[in-house]
């Protein structure tokens, strides 16, 4: 492979791996502004990001691109700049001490919802009451390690 042949290939690399960042973002701000009831409009007040640029986020097609902005969003958003910082690829998680990405409520449930394709949410239902320890144990223990998690439930406790 020539020298340009692999600048070539690393290019591509940095571009998707842009791609893929703007795409877990935009997922991410779709949760979270989703919980909290708020719109575009909302967040502008907020931030005084136009609006477009924020539908343009919580679609994946675009990310924050400075550190004043992420700060910004990660105050409305009652999260630690530097998880936005490693969602978005700023830095990587060991460049920060081992700091993970944030992790939506709604990130959280479709994992488990994929990992536990039960027949149905009645059969969902059913084995909840027929094993409620066993059903909360499965669906507690994956939120219990982990600590991202744990912060953006609001579970207070040690981290392991």
């Amino acid at each position: 492979m020539s020298d340009r042949d692999r600048m070539l290939e690393a290019r591509r690399r940095r571009e998707e791996a842009k791609v893929e960042a703007a795409r877990r973002f935009g997922e991410w701000l779709e949760g979270e502004m989703t919980a909290r009831g708020m719109s575009n409009v909302d967040l502008q007040g907020e931030i005084g990001i136009n609006n477009s640029t924020i539908g343009f986020w919580r679609r994946g097609v675009r990310m924050p691109d400075d550190w004043a902005t992420l700060r910004m969003l990660a105050d409305v958003m009652e999260t630690p700049a530097p998880q936005l910082a490693v969602l978005i690829g700023f830095f990587r998680p060991e460049e920060l001490g081992g700091i993970q990405p944030p992790v939506s409520s709604r990130t959280l449930a479709l994992q488990w919802v994929r990992t536990h394709p039960e027949e149905s949410l009645e059969a969902l239902h059913d084995w909840i009451q027929r094993e409620p320890q066993a059903a909360m144990a499965k669906v507690m223990l994956p939120i219990a390690e982990s600590s991202a998690a744990r912060r953006q439930l609001g579970i207070r406790g040690s981290d392991r």
